[in-house]
C-alpha cells in the first residue's frame, strides 16, 4: 500500500485544512543533519549479501529517510491535498544543493 489511510479519514475529517504544510529536513525528514553529517559526493550502491540498493555518502555512511517519510508524502500529495493546499520544505541548513541533492536522490523532489 503505497499511502496511509488514517491519515486520509484524519484529513477528511478536518473542518478546516492548512493551506500549507512545512517539513523541516534535518531529524523529520532524515536522521542526520545534512550539512554536518553528510559528506558529498553521494552514490548509490548494492548491498552484496541483501541485494538492497544503499545510498551512501564519502565516508561510506548510510543515508537514509526515516521509514514512513514516503508514505506520508506521497498520501498528502495524491489523496489529500487539492488545489489548495501545499507541500513545502524548510531547513537551517546552510547546504541547500546539498539537500536537494539528498531529496533527488530519494526520489522525494517531484513532491
Amino acid at each position: 500500500i503505497d499511502y496511509d489511510v488514517e491519515l486520509v479519514f484524519h484529513w477528511r475529517d478536518l473542518k478546516i485544512k492548512p493551506k500549507v504544510i512545512v517539513i523541516d529536513l534535518d531529524h523529520t525528514i532524515w536522521p542526520f543533519y545534512v550539512d554536518l553529517d553528510a559528506k558529498e559526493p553521494f552514490k548509490k550502491e548494492k548491498d552484496e549479501k541483501s541485494g538492497q540498493i544503499n545510498l551512501i555518502d564519502s565516508e561510506k555512511s548510510i543515508l537514509s529517510h526515516f521509514k514512513d517519510v514516503k508514505v506520508i508524502i506521497n498520501t498528502l500529495s495524491k489523496y489529500c491535498f487539492d488545489n489548495n493546499e501545499k507541500l513545502a520544505i524548510a531547513s537551517r541548513a546552510l547546504s541547500t544543493e546539498r539537500a536537494m541533492n539528498l531529496l533527488d536522490l530519494f526520489e522525494l523532489k517531484p513532491y
